[in-house]
């Protein structure tokens, strides 16, 4: 049995295109809308497990998504950390753009309950005991 990819909606914007490669490239499963309209279509129809998205003064979609899916999570790409509280009241997560793309992941992972790599089953190692993998006292100071 496969286990479920978690499904993201980017939002994309100039900047996104390497953030949404690298969370496919991590195994999550993406999708993307290029305006608002389409971004909240696309939540009423996937039912993401998380919206991405870039702050803008006037962007509802933040708040939108959370009423027409409460469980999704929503993360927010900001510029500054002074926004005003009204900005914050459906986001569930802030990633500052200085913080670059891997703490965008290492957030999502965290949110997500997702340990690195889980969604990418062929990368997986198979389970086998590490005597069985290497033989009796072929790893350095291990007691038999």
């Amino acid at each position: 049995m496969t286990a479920k990819r978690n499904a993201l909606l980017c939002i994309r914007s100039e900047s996104s295109p390497e953030r949404c490669h690298l969370l496919e490239s991590s195994g999550y499963a993406v999708s993307t809308a290029d305006t608002e309209e389409n971004a909240l279509a696309l939540v009423a129809s996937l039912r993401p497990d998380a919206v991405i998205l870039e702050y803008s003064a006037d962007s509802v979609v933040a708040r939108a998504a959370k009423e027409i899916a409460p469980e999704v999570l929503v993360v927010m790409i900001v510029n500054t950390l002074d926004l005003p509280a009204s900005a914050l009241d459906s986001v569930d997560a802030l990633v500052a753009n200085y913080d670059g793309p891997q703490f965008l992941l290492e957030t999502l992972h965290y949110l997500l309950k997702v340990k690195p790599g889980q969604n990418r089953p062929e990368t997986r190692p198979k389970a086998q005991a590490v005597r069985q993998r290497h033989g009796p006292g072929t790893l350095p100071n291990m007691a038999e």
